[in-house]
């Protein structure tokens, strides 16, 4: 294990990009590392202080004898200092935060209970009112924990929901630490005021990204980049505005108009004031903030399993739409609410006289239990993970 945020570690590819090399320097460094061909496996960790061992995995990769495993955050900038990033040679793999389910395997439950969940859904078989006070219960400490596994680990061994707090403030400090030293050509001042402003942004009724809120005269052109660095650091998530409410959903968007949501909810949910954190850890309000808190649990959901991010608004008109999504032949409006009443935007869109043709269904996600009526499915907040496959069984 070389964790590349050490100073010790910070000089391993001074003498070449071979195998051979970095284990002679790596042995120099700490002798007590056992090299076995095909018994051993190199883990680099926080690889965006040291891009360029990406460079290595060529030559480990021709010379076959150790397995490496690369650990970190390659940011936009970071690209630029790297010699030759392997192409062909590595397998990327993007790494979220525990969604629900994982947290659920944390707690004890079985690796079956995503496809339990599941049937309820397909079944249309609303849960008991004890199962729905036993999952309300998880995820809202999984909303208070977030999906950092340090977080979960550290409530698991102490069942203190302040040790997991205190974390995640550590976590948005280091963060921005890291806006400031990998920011490259970016003003960092500017990626910091970017990322700062979004609790304010969701906090808004219409939470679409405004650059004014930055400042009067901020412009999309002086801090598009910006934006752009956030997105691909992974801890924020992108939705895109759609011209129309209809398919394909690619080449149907407005590149100027967006939100931005955090890819992990407990760390909005620590940008809050402390009003609106009292609102939630002590009377479980999930509607604070103007409908923040779970519009931005059920992106975070959407985003970690893969899903790309639209919403609709019609300038002019009240119609507003969470999100999009599609099936292989329809377009399903999302809407999120706590508040268990019906949806008028929902009823308006599959409606009979609607005119949007690619749109035969609506989900509303929220506290409700589940059910199904007038075309609109009706899915528990704790269920939002199962949406992708809930939408691949639908006929």
């Amino acid at each position: 294990y070389i964790d590349f945020a050490s100073d010790k570690y910070s000089y391993i590819l001074s003498n070449g990009f071979d195998v051979d090399s970095i284990v002679k320097a790596i042995t120099f460094i700490n002798p007590e590392f056992c090299f076995q061909p095909s018994n051993t496996i190199l883990v680099f960790d926080n690889v965006q202080y040291c891009p360029d061992i990406l460079t290595s995995l060529k030559s480990f990769k021709f010379d076959g004898r150790y397995d490496v495993v690369c650990i970190g955050t390659i940011y936009s900038s970071c690209y630029a200092a790297i010699s030759s990033i392997s192409v062909g040679y590595k397998q990327d793999v993007i790494l979220h935060s525990l969604d629900f389910e994982e947290f659920l395997w944390s707690k004890g439950y079985s690796k079956t209970i995503a496809c339990d969940l599941l049937n309820h859904l397909v079944s249309i078989k609303p849960f008991t009112n004890d199962l729905l006070l036993v999952f309300n219960q998880l995820f809202y400490e999984f909303c208070l924990l977030g999906g950092r596994p340090s977080a979960v680990v550290a409530f698991l061994k102490t069942n203190s929901i302040n040790t997991a707090i205190d974390l995640q403030i550590k976590i948005l400090q280091a963060f921005e630490n890291e806006c400031f030293k990998f920011s490259g050509t970016i003003d960092p001042k500017k990626l910091v005021s970017v990322y700062s402003s979004v609790p304010i942004q969701l906090s808004k009724t219409n939470k679409k990204f405004q650059y004014r809120v930055l400042n009067k005269n901020a412009r999309a052109r002086d801090y598009q980049t910006s934006v752009d660095w956030l997105v691909s650091s992974l801890m924020f998530c992108k939705s895109e505005s759609l011209q129309y409410l209809e398919l394909p959903l690619k080449g149907n968007t407005d590149p100027s108009k967006f939100k931005l949501y955090y890819s992990d909810t407990s760390l909005l949910m620590s940008s809050f004031d402390e009003e609106s954190k009292t609102r939630f850890r002590v009377n479980r309000d999930f509607s604070i903030k103007n409908g923040a808190l779970v519009e931005n649990i059920v992106a975070e959901a959407l985003f970690k399993q893969n899903l790309n991010l639209y919403y609709f608004k019609k300038e002019n008109s009240s119609l507003n739409v969470d999100f999009l999504l599609r099936t292989q032949n329809e377009l399903v409006p999302v809407d999120v609410k706590v508040v268990n009443k019906n949806s008028k935007v929902l009823s308006t869109l599959v409606g009979l006289n609607s005119g949007y043709t690619d749109i035969k269904r609506a989900i509303k996600i929220g506290s409700s239990n589940i059910d199904f009526k007038n075309n609109i499915h009706y899915i528990p907040l704790f269920c939002s993970f199962l949406i992708k496959d809930y939408l691949a069984t639908l006929k």
